[in-house]
């Protein structure tokens, strides 16, 4: 026997190392852009952009070299696996940590407090006895966790179900289960449960499938949205190059929290890497925000709502091409039908007031559409914005370009067009090959409803 290397915490290394080199091209990519479209010109001017160029090729060196030591670690824990194979398995013992029968005992006592009525005692209901049994299985270990919930029988799981599914009100009706309370515990039965777990729990609980029928999307067409089962995609859910460009709205009518999304992921492109975990079990944590914007992970079985074998949801077009596509736009968008009610219709028709807070843990600032000048100068300092376009149009009247009516778009700053106008511009959640919209002053008046920046 030997010890070698941990070659998950290796792979996980050079992942992230990966990420952060994709992430310092992302930047220095909008570095460029944005130091390069200044009105400027003259001799002081040609030698500013010589120069920005060559800074930024010599920080591209970094990011090459960081994808070097990427790979090389990659080798690394390829080789160290292949050599544990060699010796039977025995390169790497995983460290298992089996559960404590005190520890045991303590959870299987929670439990039994939260599946009873305790009279009186419980005079809050069993809302406390719940939340307790969630906060005793966060301070576990994974390998605890899992332990114990494979030790939970079908009707152990039904019967903290039907408790979990109660109101759980107390005396004159005080107290009670929440919905976010439900989801903590769900997120910490599954998150590292084995795989045949995974599975009986999914069974188990319906909140775990929100249904996926919806009203559609005017602007691409799409109504009455009715999948007839569900597929779960084979590829990765946050590849290394993960980008807004993976944001494809699908059938919904939820434009404007694919427009976040994709806002989110310009201007940070780990914000996928951050949000979305594939939990390599059957299941996926989504981390969304509460009505506090305290962080709240959402944990779910990976299949999604499809008709005729083909995903309805975020990544339509793109994994019916491709199912080996980046699904994370998928799940972000089925643990926002997770959080707002359990139907894919009920995140359909929201504006950022209602969804932003939820993707971007930050507060919205309006800005009307009488006020262009402020939203202007928020698209050129690269604030993250959505502008909706809720407005009727005189007949006759289709817009500017690929405009489209009862829209939500998200701002990637702005440019100057053919007139030597400056426009801000519109980048569509439909996909990334969708035209973009390029609004002077005068038109953000006329083509706009509002404009939602999101800050701290």
């Amino acid at each position: 026997m030997f010890w070698g290397a941990d070659t998950a915490r290796l792979a996980q290394q050079a992942a992230a190392t990966q990420l952060d080199a994709t992430r310092l091209e992302t930047l220095l990519g909008a570095l460029e852009r944005a130091a390069l479209s200044v009105a400027w010109t003259g001799p002081d001017a040609e030698a500013f952009k010589v120069q920005v160029r060559a800074e930024i090729a010599l920080a591209l060196k970094t990011s090459q070299r960081m994808h070097g030591l990427g790979a090389e670690l990659t080798g690394h824990a390829d080789e160290q696996d292949d050599a544990s194979q060699g010796d039977q398995g025995q390169g790497h013992l995983p460290v298992g940590a089996r559960l404590d029968p005190a520890v045991k005992d303590d959870l299987d006592s929670l439990l039994a407090e939260a599946l009873q009525d305790g009279g009186f005692k419980d005079w809050r209901g069993n809302s406390r006895d719940l939340d307790a049994l969630t906060e005793r299985l966060a301070e576990l270990s994974p390998e605890e966790r899992a332990e114990w919930i494979a030790g939970l029988d079908d009707e152990e799981l039904e019967a903290l179900r039907d408790a979990m599914t109660a109101d759980g009100d107390g005396v004159l009706g005080i107290g009670g289960n929440s919905d976010g309370s439900r989801r903590a515990l769900l997120d910490q039965l599954l998150r590292d449960a084995d795989p045949s777990d995974v599975e009986r729990i999914s069974e188990l609980f319906p909140e775990l499938h929100p249904d996926g029928r919806g009203g559609g999307d005017a602007a691409q067409g799409t109504f009455d949205v009715n999948p007839d089962g569900t597929v779960t995609p084979p590829g990765e859910v946050v590849p290394e190059d993960a980008s807004w460009r993976d944001v494809s709205q699908g059938a919904y009518g939820d434009c404007v929290s694919m427009a976040t999304m994709a806002m989110m992921m310009e201007q940070d492109p780990g914000w996928a890497a951050d949000h979305v975990q594939d939990n390599g079990n059957g299941t996926v944590t989504v981390t969304l925000y509460d009505e506090n914007g305290d962080p709240e992970p959402i944990t779910m079985p990976k299949e999604l709502p499809a008709e005729d074998g083909q995903v309805v949801g975020a990544g339509r077009g793109p994994l019916a091409a491709d199912p080996s596509a980046a699904t994370w736009p998928s799940y972000v968008e089925r643990a926002l039908a997770i959080q707002m009610g359990g139907e894919y219709s009920g995140i359909e028709g929201h504006g950022s007031p209602e969804v932003g807070p939820r993707l971007t843990g930050l507060q919205v600032e309006t800005i009307p559409p009488t006020d262009p000048d402020a939203a202007f100068d928020a698209a050129r300092a690269g604030e993250p914005m959505i502008a909706g376009t809720s407005v009727e149009l005189a007949e006759g009247d289709t817009g500017p370009g690929d405009w489209r009516s009862q829209h939500g778009y998200w701002v990637d700053g702005v440019s100057t067009n053919d007139s030597g106008e400056e426009v801000i511009v519109l980048r569509n959640p439909h996909g990334p090959d969708t035209p973009t919209v390029e609004l002077t002053r005068e038109e953000y008046e006329k083509y706009t409803s509002s404009a939602e920046v999101h800050h701290d």
